[in-house]
């Protein structure tokens, strides 16, 4: 299985690189642990310019590796807790797995022949933001995320305040 990374700077905004997969929802469908409606996931990785770099590329490579050797999809509901910060940062331990609202609607979903095709942004949050997703649900957290304008693509940014 291959997968490759598509990387565009200046998207959504300025001073901002996407990296998007290629590939996972393919393997997902050929493996088995896509939905039987053939939904599956393609990741969405968003980063402040200054941050990025090798290791970051090493780390959104290790992710998708990851989600393959888990076999199972991403749940809006549910976290994903890391071995160790998310490189250029201290303590941010956690994917916060959102639709890619950062983007138009017609992004985060792709209709293909074999089922539809998600694209999900993986925001990386800190211990006590990944409690709030938990305890209150993800529309909780995209309303407080937008109301403290929160920028997702900033590995330095503080702790989101409504957590």
């Amino acid at each position: 299985m291959k997968v490759r990374l598509a990387g565009f700077a200046d998207v959504p905004g300025d001073e901002q690189v996407t990296l998007v997969t290629q590939g996972l929802a393919g393997a997902a469908r050929r493996g088995g642990w896509a939905r039987s409606d053939g939904y599956a996931q393609e990741l969405v990785f968003v980063f402040d310019r200054r941050h990025f770099g090798e290791e970051i590329l090493d780390f959104v490579l290790t992710c998708a590796r990851r989600f393959v050797e888990q076999r199972q999809l991403l749940s809006w509901t549910e976290p994903v807790r890391l071995n160790a910060p998310v490189p250029s940062s201290t303590e941010l331990r956690f994917l916060l797995p959102t639709p890619a609202a950062l983007f138009d609607d017609d992004f985060q979903f792709v209709a293909e022949r074999d089922g539809e095709t998600n694209f999900c942004l993986l925001v990386p949050a800190y211990a006590v933001e990944a409690e709030f997703l938990a305890a209150n649900g993800p529309d909780a957290l995209y309303d407080a995320l937008e109301e403290h304008e929160v920028d997702v693509s900033d590995l330095g940014r503080a702790v989101l305040s409504a957590a």
